[in-house]
């Protein structure tokens, strides 16, 4: 599984139409695509129009998978972004032997980063 980042932008007048379109959006991934694709989380944006757009974050088999899983959803998916790499800033700091860089956690364990053997 691969990370992505999904820009929606103005994609909802309301709260409600957004919380009805993250239902559906959950139906069709646990539901229709046979674990291919996993909604990890989605940050709201307050637009300059006055409606909400999303930035989201997936972990997918492929695009493919993710642009599948927004036509099924009836979602826009203005950008799809693949994920490269994560930086860890927590606290702000780096412990000595950390590398600036680290991969992606594996969102059913996250203790686990992925890595060719548990990808």
């Amino acid at each position: 599984m691969q990370t992505f980042v999904i820009l929606r932008r103005s994609a909802w007048e309301s709260e409600e139409d957004l919380e009805a379109a993250a239902e559906l959006s959950r139906q069709v991934a646990d539901e229709d695509l046979d674990g291919r694709v996993k909604w990890i989380r989605s940050y709201v944006l307050e637009e300059e129009d006055g409606t909400l757009g999303t930035v989201c974050i997936y972990q997918a088999e492929d695009e493919e998978a993710v642009l599948e899983h927004a036509q099924r959803a009836e979602l826009p998916a203005d950008e799809v972004i693949p994920v490269a790499n994560t930086v860890n800033t927590a606290d702000n700091r780096m412990h000595p032997k950390q590398r600036f860089l680290t991969p992606p956690t594996n969102a059913r364990n996250p203790a686990v980063r992925n890595s060719p053997d548990n990808a």
